[in-house]
């Protein structure tokens, strides 16, 4: 899902640029004939082994020699989330694809850099170039709605193990005494699906967003989430996990971060009858997520990268 809602925004920013792109199919084979109609310079694919099956990678590999292209991998290997232990079997026999020149000339993911020499050490000291390119709004459909917030809180999640252990440590509390508005993502309950154009107006008619972080976001120096980013450029106040970089993307004044679980539903009393603080907040989230992180910023980081690595092309 967080790959999915990444490529997207990717996606629509560069169309707004004007920058040409396609975006492939799930089941369409990347083949000789594929490259050779699109001649794409830079490809960006996920580095799995459900992935890699849809690559003609001796084609794309010819394809890069001939044409010059650099091949940028989003990184994967068995249980991520785990202490970083040996590789898998599967992870050992792409790293060696790698390094023979068959799969990437540089890797890239949504994670900060630094998880991607612990978690990735493999990789990151075989020389490996990499890309972090965080999440980020899309102002072309994040933005404020002057809509009645008539909800307590707002919630929108996938349904995995890690989110319902998230969600039933930290919002508990807050969902037994007080109403809001739940995205049914896999849930069985709650409200149908929402086109990423509607979000926006679901983040106005609430009162507080809520963001919980899973544990290993909240342990390891990784990321904060597409839906900080999304309800910061909608408006809203919220609050979520600190995680050891959320002061990397926002200020204190800009986003209220709580370090325990526990602490989750006394800051969300303590709150939500404080509207003028709450809005104040707010605001400087607005100002704080437009002046930095907007899929602009993340697109003019992707094309700074191709010029710092343009020998690998």
């Amino acid at each position: 899902m967080a790959a999915s809602v990444w490529f997207a925004d990717l996606e629509h920013g560069l169309a707004h640029m004007g920058v040409p792109h396609a975006r492939v199919s799930e089941g369409t084979k990347i083949d000789k004939q594929l490259l050779d109609r699109h001649r794409p310079n830079v490809v960006i694919a996920l580095d799995q082994d459900v992935s890699l099956k849809q690559i003609d990678l001796e084609a794309l590999k010819s394809h890069k020699k001939k044409n010059g292209c650099l091949r940028l991998f989003i990184p994967s290997r068995t249980n991520l989330f785990q202490t970083p232990s040996d590789l898998s079997p599967q992870d050992s026999q792409r790293l060696a694809l790698a390094k023979s020149d068959y799969i990437a000339d540089a890797y890239c993911s949504l994670y900060e850099t630094v998880l991607f020499q612990s978690h990735f050490k493999q990789w990151s000291q075989s020389g490996f170039p990499y890309l972090s390119l965080p999440q980020a709004c899309n102002p072309l459909e994040d933005t404020p709605k002057p809509i009645h917030k008539n909800a307590d809180w707002f919630y929108a999640t996938v349904n995995n193990p890690a989110r319902l252990n998230c969600t039933w440590t930290h919002l508990r509390p807050i969902l037994k005494r007080h109403q809001g508005r739940w995205i049914n993502g896999g849930w069985g309950f709650g409200l149908p699906a929402v086109k990423p154009t509607e979000m926006a107006e679901w983040y106005a008619q609430a009162k507080i967003s809520l963001a919980p972080l899973i544990d290993f976001l909240r342990s390891h120096p990784a990321e904060i989430s597409h839906r900080v980013f999304e309800a910061a450029a909608c408006g809203a106040f919220q609050i979520t996990s600190l995680t050891p970089v959320t002061r990397k993307f926002f200020s204190a004044k800009a986003l209220v971060a709580v370090e325990h679980p526990l602490d989750f539903a006394s800051a969300f009393e303590y709150w939500l009858p404080r509207s003028e603080e709450r809005n104040r907040i707010a605001e400087h989230a607005l100002l704080e997520v437009y002046a930095k992180h907007t899929v602009y910023h993340r697109i003019d980081r992707l094309i700074d990268f191709l010029d710092q690595h343009h020998q690998r092309f």
